[in-house]
């Protein structure tokens, strides 16, 4: 049974002094209550399928209602009040977000008794973006790469406008769905470190800590870390990131250990943009990895712009066919 009372007490003690908090605790808890999924209503196969590993928490495969759904559990070894409020943080921005390239949260599993908590999302069927890529490189080509980031910049143009930074764009991070057309979709998962964006003269707005993956992280979050304001650019940086690892079908910085990849970004020593990747790619890399956040492109002009391009090409292909 849920303890309406625990769940107010959690979200006062977890967010009632957090200046990245915009919810008032009144909606903070109707969000939580209207969004709780009995225990028992999930089933898991006998030999629990692990469809992803992280730092936090462990995703697998289970059942609601007889559809196949992705269950995000926190880790019971961690920290118990860390695993409340990264639940709680991470359920409640989610639970407001509706678009169809976010991964859906339906609903979440809250047993304060035995520290169970976990978040229910939509399956995405084809895993993540990094497997499919390791398993499938000779069938990616470069209509899907530009479906791939169109969907990907649908996304991010949706949190920013917002606005919200995920934080943590990356491959693994991308999930695909295979929908009845055959066509496939991308939308972006795990927002656990996804953050608001506060005013830019708000001392609220600085960054407490440095989040996200070393090797995708926009390098002014490395080298300057605290007191820099967290704004979009972060994830156009880290987008531009997702178009190289695409075209050259690798991992960023690959080979190198932690260390490596510090001392690398520290010099803003990028990875090589090689023939492999179209001059129009590769030019919209180089504007993600610009120094200066400001003079990288939004996430809404990168999808206007994939979207003439899209267009365009299917323009051609018309002509082409009518010849």
């Amino acid at each position: 049974m849920v303890d309406l009372v625990k769940i107010k007490a959690i979200l006062k003690q977890s967010f009632s002094e957090d200046p990245q908090e915009d919810f008032k605790l009144k909606s903070q808890f109707k969000i939580i209550y209207t969004s709780i999924i009995a225990e028992n209503l999930v089933e898991y196969d006998e030999s629990p399928i692990i469809l992803g590993v992280g730092g936090f928490s462990n995703v697998y495969k289970g059942y609601l209602h007889g559809n196949e759904v992705a269950v995000k559990r926190f880790n019971r070894s961690r920290n118990i009040e860390a695993n409340k409020h990264n639940f709680i943080r991470e359920s409640i921005l989610s639970l407001q977000l509706h678009h169809p390239n976010l991964v859906l949260l339906i609903g979440a599993i809250f047993n304060d008794t035995e520290n169970n908590f976990s978040l229910v999302y939509e399956n995405m069927n084809l895993g993540s973006l990094e497997d499919y890529v390791c398993n499938f490189k000779k069938s990616i080509n470069r209509q899907f790469i530009v479906s791939i980031l169109r969907d990907v910049a649908d996304g991010l143009a949706y949190l920013h406008d917002i606005p919200v930074v995920h934080m943590d764009l990356k491959m693994s991070n991308v999930l695909l769905m295979s929908e009845t057309d055959g066509v496939i979709t991308a939308k972006l998962g795990d927002l656990g470190l996804a953050l608001p964006v506060r005013p830019s003269k708000d001392p609220e707005s600085y960054i407490e800590c440095i989040r996200g993956t070393p090797a995708w992280m926009a390098s002014e979050l490395l080298n300057e870390g605290l007191n820099k304001f967290l704004t979009p650019a972060v994830d156009m940086y880290s987008y531009g990131m997702l178009i190289w690892a695409l075209f050259e079908l690798k991992m960023p910085y690959s080979g190198c250990d932690i260390a490596k990849i510090y001392s690398l970004k520290a010099k803003y020593l990028l990875p090589l943009i090689s023939d492999v990747i179209p001059e129009g790619f590769s030019k919209l890399i180089k504007k993600c990895w610009q120094t200066n956040p400001s003079s990288r492109p939004t996430a809404r002009f990168t999808l206007n712009s994939l979207n003439k391009w899209i267009q365009e090409r299917k323009r051609h292909q018309y002509r082409s066919s009518e010849a």
